[in-house]
Parts: structure tokens; C-alpha cells; sequence
């Protein structure tokens, strides 16, 4: 019940149903790299991170760290959608996860600031989409404007370099030794 007191999403919960919900909740662990929730596949647990980091990532791009008790998992729940991220272990985890039907049980009586909470989480994730999408935009336009100016003669030059250089007359040219 501690942990769950300090997870913001629950704080409109009773003592008694955060002890509901204390019941209900199974501890999983993930090591470093592990891959706790794909994007696209059904969603049927919630979690919240009781210690470590995660990842979270649409479409292979970052779009957000969480830690120490954050949530996820909540989406696909509230709207019976598949998963719209992969959730991946920046670390190790320990996770307290809720199942499908209790969390609908057990949370009805805070559903609309939970979907409040998904509302802004997934505002959040969309700017930061938006910020790398143009930040990556100007860096290639950067680049692009950096090497438009300068001519690049890509073709080998048999040409010797003009050069105001004098070459002594004693100088041997060991390049005339390999013809």
C-alpha cells in the first residue's frame, strides 16, 4: 500500500481500495533490455514501477523515460485498443502489475482522472515525437545548406594541382619509376 500511495494516478483512491488493489497486484521483475510491452499486441495488464527505468518507444523512436513509481499500460485498458508503445527496460525493474479485470474493478471510481493522466502522457509523447521530428529536419537541412555552396569535383583529375611552387632541377620524380 505504500508504493501505491505514491503512484499519482491512484490518489484518488480510499485506504481501503488501495488495499483492494494491494491484493490484486502481482510483482514481476525485467533485467536491462527487456522488452516488457510491445506496441501492437493486446493489452492486458497495468504497471506501475515500484524501482528502476523504463524506455518508452512508438515506432522505434524514444519518446520517453519513466522511473520510480510511474505508470503504464493504462491505454490499451481504458479503451480496449491494442498497445501504442513498446515499453522496454532501461535498467533493472521491478514492476507491480494489475490485470485487465481488476483493474477495471478495482479503478472505476477513478476512471476519468485516469484517462485525464493518458490524455496528457499522450500529449506529452506526441510533442517529443514533434521535437525530434523537427530537430532532425533541421540538422538535415543544415547539413544540406552547409555543402550546397561549395562545388565538389567528384571526378578523378589527371591533372597535376597548378601550383606557384618552383621544383629544383635535382629532383627525382619517383613516380616516372613505376611506367
Amino acid at each position: 500500500v505504500r508504493v501505491l500511495k505514491n503512484v499519482p494516478l491512484l490518489e484518488g483512491l480510499s485506504e481501503k481500495q488501495l488495499t483492494q488493489v494491494a491484493r490484486c497486484l502481482q510483482t514481476e521483475t525485467y533485467s536491462e533490455g527487456d522488452t516488457i510491452i510491445h506496441q501492437g499486441d493486446d493489452g492486458d495488464k497495468f504497471f506501475m514501477l515500484s524501482s528502476g527505468s523504463v524506455i518508452i518507444e512508438v515506432n522505434h523512436a524514444q519518446v520517453a523515460e519513466l522511473s520510480d513509481n510511474a505508470f503504464f499500460g493504462e491505454g490499451s485498458l481504458l479503451r480496449n485498443e491494442k498497445r501504442s508503445a513498446t515499453v522496454i527496460a532501461s535498467s533493472d525493474v521491478s514492476c507491480l502489475a494489475l490485470n485487465r479485470e481488476d483493474f477495471q474493478r478495482l479503478l472505476g471510481p477513478i476512471v476519468d482522472q485516469v484517462r485525464e493522466q493518458v490524455a496528457l502522457r499522450e500529449a506529452e509523447a506526441r510533442a517529443n515525437k514533434d521535437i525530434f521530428s523537427r530537430l532532425e529536419t533541421g540538422i538535415s537541412k543544415g547539413i544540406e545548406n552547409l555543402f550546397s555552396n561549395i562545388p565538389l569535383d567528384l571526378g578523378m583529375s589527371t591533372k597535376a594541382p597548378k601550383s606557384d611552387l618552383r621544383v629544383p632541377d635535382n629532383f627525382f620524380d619517383l613516380d616516372h619509376l613505376d611506367r
